[in-house]
């Protein structure tokens, strides 16, 4: 649950420290958590609705089992 509220908190601070602009890509990157998130689509959907004129594109290019630090 811990690492749920600190995903969520960084959702939401992700507006305030980026700035978005018209026709961005999002790349979502992570292991399990993020390759689950696919399924549901609530954090796109947040970003969408807090940035409708932006248009904005996402990619889930995150894969359960993946190590960042065995990456060469």
């Amino acid at each position: 649950m811990k690492r749920l509220l600190c995903f969520l908190l960084a959702a939401c601070t992700l507006h305030a420290q980026v700035r978005l602009q018209p026709g961005d890509t999002i790349a979502i990157l992570g292991n399990a958590l993020p390759d689950r998130s696919q399924h549901f689509g609530w954090l796109e959907s947040m970003l969408v609705a807090a940035n409708p004129e932006k248009d904005l594109t996402f990619r889930n290019l995150s894969f359960s089992g993946d190590e960042v630090g065995t990456w060469h």
